[in-house]
């Protein structure tokens, strides 16, 4: 493995810069396996007045991984180099693979099949940033960020896979888009030395956009497949196209009496399409306070603590982490009969659908002792979630055995404990650090108290 970069940087007292680049180089263990990436990195900061500047960013990666087929396929290079009895040849009497055996040849499988997956990925940004006034500052933010993903398996006659079906190619591509602005509103402010209040005011919104390609061929002219498209058959094809969005709009208040009292409230409202108009946006709230209690009058004549602070706080998340457009009524291509095209039912519709909601609440204290040499924090939370976004299991009979709906609520509580200690601070350093928690998970309520089970790659249930 190398990796190589060089960098220059510099500027005045308008424009400041940096460029890089880098390349690197890592040989696989496996026969047939690396990995190679390209970077390129922009940044660009310009001062245009007093009151306008401007900052762009762009970072570019172009990679190319080469991989072997892994332990989860039959053909895996290398379960079938343990597996290969080693009485059997990697070579037969005229120079081909011997392929006699139970096992696929692993070095022919290593050395004449290609999966290799090539991305190229492109972040990019610019900002606006305007004083309006002293204490007043507005901040425009666009960001672009593309991801393109080509991947590719090819299976000449020389393996045993790729004989079966006289030459086997599978080419699949991944595009991704993102598209994002952030709109900030800032005002600072301190008064007669002892008031600290910070304002912001905020709208945000995100683009994503997803396109997949997929093909499947076999039977090939050729030894050597180079293309899908050269096949004598496309057993399968396969194209999808995803929209997705976000919206927000945010608020905040800090407020910093003397360094003793610390109160923060913020309000946000986040609109996602993956909810109908009717339910598209969850309000969450939250709230804390902090209590410097070293500085308070009466902790002035005390040798105990170094500082001591209460802190106690509450919100509202919300969670919309689930597949795009459950809440309408769609169909699904290619439930073909014989050459005739067909449809069908792809899920049930919940138009009611909405977002899944977490109350937190924490309080807890922290300790410092011996100039902060002593470090102990203990913090109590609990966590309630509403409106859970699972599936709801429905009989077989119906034709789907689930459907996506709010349902149930589960608990999480607990304590957690924290120590710090610096035991040497000279020549020699010495510092521990200990913490503990103690957690309890409870599931509350499901439909009907009806366990959700799954039983994809390992068995699991939500019960109450």
């Amino acid at each position: 493995m190398h990796n190589n970069e060089l960098s220059f940087s510099g500027g005045n007292e308008k424009t400041l810069f940096y460029l890089s680049g880098g390349f690197l180089n890592q040989e696989g263990i496996v026969i047939g396996t690396g990995y190679k990436k390209f970077s390129l990195q922009t940044n660009i900061e310009h001062k245009i007045n007093d009151k306008l500047s401007v900052s762009f960013r762009n970072g570019l990666i172009n990679s190319l991984n080469n991989r072997v087929r892994g332990d989860e396929e039959i053909d895996g290079v290398l379960p079938n180099a343990i597996s290969m009895p080693p009485i059997y040849p990697v070579y037969d009497e005229l120079g081909n693979y011997d392929e006699n055996g139970y096992f696929s040849n692993p070095v022919a499988t290593a050395n004449e099949s290609t999966t290799a997956a090539a991305t190229i990925r492109n972040i990019s940004s610019i900002e606006f940033a305007y004083k309006i006034i002293d204490d007043l500052t507005l901040r425009n933010q666009w960001g672009l960020d593309f991801y393109n993903l080509h991947e590719r398996r090819i299976e000449p006659t020389t393996t045993r896979i790729g004989a079966e079906s006289n030459g086997m190619a599978i080419e699949g591509r991944s595009n991704v888009s993102k598209i994002s602005q952030q709109l900030l509103l800032n005002y600072q402010k301190t008064f007669s030395g002892i008031h600290n209040l910070e304002l912001l005011l905020g709208y945000s919104f995100e683009i994503i956009k997803k396109r997949y390609s997929y093909i499947y061929a076999t039977n090939f002219p050729s030894v050597y497949p180079e293309y899908a498209n050269s096949a004598g058959n496309i057993d399968q094809a396969y194209t999808d196209a995803t929209d997705e969005g976000i919206t927000s709009y945010f608020g905040r208040v800090k407020y910093n009496l003397a360094d003793k009292y610390l109160l923060e409230v913020s309000l946000r409202a986040d609109g996602s399409s993956k909810f109908g108009s009717n339910n598209r946006y969850a309000f969450l709230p939250a709230a804390s306070f902090a209590w410097r209690i070293i500085e308070e009058p009466f902790m002035a004549n005390q040798n105990i603590f170094s500082d001591l602070k209460m802190k106690i706080g509450y919100g509202l998340t919300g969670n919309d982490q689930i597949g795009n457009n459950r809440y309408q009524n769609l169909y699904i291509t290619a439930r073909n009969y014989y050459s005739l095209p067909g449809l069908a039912p792809k899920q049930i519709p919940n138009p009611d659908l909405k977002w899944e909601t977490t109350s937190n609440f924490n309080t807890g204290l922290d300790m410092e002792f011996f100039n902060g040499r002593l470090v102990l924090s203990a913090e109590y939370y609990y966590n309630l979630t509403n409106d859970l976004l699972l599936p709801r299991p429905l009989p077989g009979s119906s034709g789907f055995t689930s459907f996506m709906t709010n349902v149930g609520s589960i608990e999480n509580k607990g304590y957690e404990f924290t120590i710090n200690s610096t035991n040497i601070d000279k020549k020699l350093v010495w510092k521990t650090s200990f913490n503990i928690s103690f957690n309890q998970n409870k599931v509350l309520e499901l439909y009907n108290d009806q366990p959700i089970y799954s039983t994809s790659r390992g068995n699991n249930a939500i019960i109450v």
